[in-house]
C-alpha cells in the first residue's frame, strides 16, 4: 500500500481518536501562569485544580473539535521558546506568538537584538524573556530551558529556528566550517529538543517546530553543507513525529523558501562570487512567522510557506534533470566561482 493510502485514513482516524482521548482524560500540566500584580487579567482564565494541574479552561491547551477536524492549540497563555529570535524569521515568529497572547522566551547570541525584540513584544498581553544563548553549547541550552520553566512553569512550544549558511565548494571547502554549520543548524536543534522533551512529557503535550528550508529538498551549487543540515532536520522531524506521538508531542517541519532577511549577509563565505540567490526578492519574514504560528494552531506536519515553494519541490521530484539544468545555468553560468583570497 502506498504512502497516500496510509496517510488518508490516519488523518481522519487520528483526529477522531484525539478528540475522544482529550474528552476522556485530563492529563496533568504545570500551571505555567507567571506571577502578575493584582488586577492583571493575563492569568484570569487559568484555574488551578488538584496538585498543580490546570483545568481544561486553561490557556495554551488543545481544543476539541468535531471528529472530522483535527484538534488545535489555543495560543493565549502558551509558553513558547524561539531560538534565533534576535532577527529574521525567528524574531517575526516570536512577535506573532506574542501577538496571539503567548508568553515568549527569545534566545539568540545577539543580546541587543533580543532586547529590541522583547521591547517590541512588550505591547502585547504575554510576558517576554530575552535569554542570550548559543544553541551549539549544550549547557547554555539547558540553562535556557530551565530559565523558561522556572519563570513560566513549563514549555508548550519550541521553535528550532537558529541557523546560519555557508557558501563553499564541497571538493575544496573547509571541513571545520561544515562541522560548525552542523553544530549550530542540526545539533543545536537536538540540544533544544532533548532539553524540552522531559518537560513536555510530564505535561503529556507539546509542539516542536523545526525550521528547515526548501534547500533541504532542492540543493543548489555551493550550498551543500547548508542543504545537508536542512535535509537532516526534515528527516529528524519525520522520525521524531513517530517517536513522540505517544507522549502527546506534535512535531512540525517548516520549509521556507528564499526569505528577505539578513541571512545571506551573515552567512559564512569561502567564495568571492556572491550567490545568485542574494539578488532574489524574498518573501517577507513576517509572512513566514505568521505561517509558523498558523501551523502550530492547525497542528500541521510539513509546511511550505508559498505555493511556489511547494511547486518547486514537486517539479524537482517529477523532472529532476530539468531542475538540475536550470540550477546549473543560474548558479554556474559559464565559469566557476573563485575562492576568497587569503
Amino acid at each position: 500500500m502506498g504512502p497516500l493510502a496510509l496517510r488518508i485514513p490516519e488523518r481522519h482516524a487520528g483526529a477522531k481518536a484525539e478528540g475522544a482521548a482529550s474528552r476522556s482524560s485530563s492529563p496533568g500540566e504545570p500551571s505555567g501562569c507567571p506571577t502578575a500584580p493584582a488586577g492583571d487579567r493575563r492569568c484570569a482564565d487559568v484555574r488551578i485544580t488538584g496538585a498543580g494541574r490546570r483545568s481544561p479552561s486553561a490557556r495554551g491547551h488543545w481544543r476539541d473539535g468535531p471528529a472530522h477536524r483535527r484538534s488545535g492549540m489555543e495560543l493565549k497563555g502558551a509558553r513558547v521558546i524561539v531560538t534565533g529570535a534576535s532577527s529574521g524569521i525567528g524574531r517575526a515568529a516570536a512577535l506573532e506568538f506574542a501577538r496571539a497572547g503567548s508568553h515568549v522566551v527569545l534566545a539568540a547570541r545577539d543580546r541587543a537584538g533580543l532586547e529590541s525584540a522583547c521591547g517590541e513584544a512588550a505591547g502585547f498581553s504575554g510576558r517576554c524573556l530575552a535569554v542570550p544563548a548559543d544553541v551549539s553549547d549544550r549547557a547554555q541550552v539547558q540553562a535556557l530551558v530551565e530559565r523558561a520553566v522556572a519563570e513560566l512553569g513549563g514549555v508548550d512550544v519550541l521553535v528550532n529556528n537558529a541557523g546560519l549558511g555557508l557558501d563553499a565548494s564541497v571538493a575544496d571547502g573547509s571541513v571545520d566550517n561544515v562541522r560548525y554549520l552542523f553544530d549550530v543548524n542540526f545539533f543545536g536543534a537536538i540540544h533544544c529538543i532533548q532539553a524540552v522533551v522531559p518537560h513536555m512529557r510530564r505535561q503529556r503535550r507539546g509542539v516542536i517546530v523545526n525550521v528547515s528550508s526548501v534547500a533541504g529538498r532542492i540543493a543548489t551549487p555551493y550550498s551543500a553543507a547548508y542543504a545537508a543540515t536542512k535535509a537532516a532536520l526534515i528527516a529528524l522531524s519525520d522520525a521524531m513525529r513517530l517517536e513522540l506521538a505517544e507522549d502527546g508531542i506534535r512535531v512540525i517541519c517548516v520549509l521556507p523558501g528564499y526569505t528577505a532577511t539578513e541571512f545571506h549577509r551573515n552567512k559564512l563565505r569561502e567564495l568571492a562570487t556572491p550567490s545568485p540567490s542574494a539578488a532574489l526578492r524574498g518573501v517577507p519574514a513576517q509572512k513566514v512567522g505568521r505561517r509558523i504560528v498558523q501551523a502550530v494552531q492547525r497542528e500541521e506536519r510539513t509546511v511550505y510557506v508559498t505555493a511556489g515553494d511547494r511547486l518547486a519541490v514537486l517539479l524537482k521530484e517529477l523532472a529532476p534533470g530539468l531542475v538540475d539544468w536550470g540550477l546549473r545555468r543560474l548558479w554556474l553560468g559559464s565559469r566557476r566561482p573563485k575562492p576568497l583570497g587569503p
